[in-house]
């Protein structure tokens, strides 16, 4: 027998067990709420794979109900008519799809209650600001639309050399944020100049099913394949799903999902039932 190499086979796959034991004990842990130091070792473990946590990561280990959504949105076509200055009608029917055009202004409507409006010549005047006046003037600028979002938080927000803002507003709903109910406004001094706006409408949560959650590092442990050579500046927990063009939303469901925000600004979204990214 070659024992030098059936030494060396037999160092890895002690090492592998170790690592597997590890894992198994340090996800335990994780979910009773304990071990500073296992967490800290699931760390290393992702640093080897260049996976670089810079933020607190939720420990999360409670059970989460599914949220249903239903049928309905904000008057589409009413808000496209305001942006566009109410200088035509638009019809409510059969409005999904289109694009509409106004001297420099343009709107295009998704089939998943999505709104794009562009404009290249804005007319508002907000003069210099800061974050908090840019937050103001959006949220303003959104009310006179008829889009509630009170229930909607300053995600984050970036200013570009020319001092322009782009704001992310999230609505949460019972201490969950809701991914697919959104509001990216860009704003300069003179004006709005780009809105993009996604909505689901909330019925609440479902009272006979829900999610064991698993843990954001079980999470990152198992998809650090898909997310490597990064560094995390953001975890938080919420729920994200998807919509075909042209299907309705009847009632659906979707589980809770992790968001992992990278430096360089990618989102990444996996299911917290199983970690599953969510397509």
């Amino acid at each position: 027998m070659d024992w030098p190499k059936a030494k060396n086979i037999l160092i890895i796959v002690l090492l592998i067990l170790n690592f597997v034991l590890l894992l198994i004990i340090g996800f335990y842990k994780i979910d009773a709420g304990e071990s500073k130091e296992t967490l800290n070792s699931i760390k290393k473990i992702l640093e080897n794979r260049n996976v670089i946590i810079n933020c607190t990561v939720p420990v999360y280990n409670k059970n989460i109900p599914y949220i249903i959504f239903e049928n309905g949105s904000p008057d589409m076509a009413a808000i496209a008519e305001i942006l566009l200055g109410n200088v035509m009608k638009i019809p409510d029917e059969d409005i999904a799809g289109k694009v509409l055009v106004s001297g420099k202004k343009k709107i295009v409507i998704g089939y998943d209650n999505t709104l794009e409006y562009y404009n290249e010549e804005p007319s508002e005047n907000y003069g210099n600001m800061d974050i908090a006046q840019a937050e103001e003037y959006a949220r303003d600028f959104l009310k006179n639309l008829n889009i509630q979002v009170d229930n909607y938080e300053l995600d984050n927000y970036s200013i570009s050399p020319e001092g322009d803002y782009t704001l992310l507003l999230i609505e949460k709903y019972k201490d969950f944020y809701i991914f697919d109910n959104y509001a990216i406004v860009n704003l300069s001094g003179s004006g709005i100049k780009k809105l993009i706006f996604g909505y689901k409408k909330i019925k609440g949560f479902s009272p006979d099913s829900e999610v064991s959650a698993m843990s954001a590092y079980q999470v990152l442990v198992k998809n650090a394949d898909k997310i490597n050579n990064v560094t995390i500046t953001d975890i938080d927990i919420g729920f994200k799903g998807f919509f075909q063009p042209g299907q309705e939303v009847q009632k659906s469901s979707e589980g809770p999902s992790w968001r992992v925000i990278t430096e360089e600004g990618d989102c990444f979204y996996f299911k917290a039932s199983d970690g599953e990214p969510v397509m």
